[in-house]
């Protein structure tokens, strides 16, 4: 995320999962990052706490991006949850880094609504 355009992503994230102020839990966002060859998976049924505004979208997806959840977050190495307690206190809760380019988060998209 060094590069490129962060309001637009925050703007994406924030259109898609607020309405009137609440969140969509059906919604799972993914920004992908070509220059990292990553991809940040946002999803709306397991985010807590965070605001409607750019800004404090902007501020989750920089945490996500600068250190990404691991066993203090209750997170395993695969992104499985592994600390139930952990996890439900953590800002880092529905924000998933992962390897990857646009092509694999679009055959994941695909894969999950089968």
């Amino acid at each position: 995320m060094s590069t490129g355009r962060m309001d637009v992503g925050c703007s994406c994230v924030s259109a898609a999962l607020f309405r009137s102020q609440s969140l969509r839990g059906n919604t799972c966002v993914s920004l992908c990052f070509k220059e990292e060859a990553q991809r940040l998976e946002v999803r709306g049924a397991s985010i807590r706490r965070l605001q409607p505004d750019d800004f404090s979208v902007a501020v989750r997806l920089h945490a996500a991006m600068a250190s990404p959840a691991g066993p203090a977050d209750g997170v395993g190495p695969g992104g499985e949850v592994c600390d139930a307690a952990a996890y439900s206190q953590s800002d880092r809760r529905g924000f998933l880094l992962r390897p990857g380019s646009t092509e694999e988060a679009v055959r994941a998209a695909l894969a999950e609504s089968d």
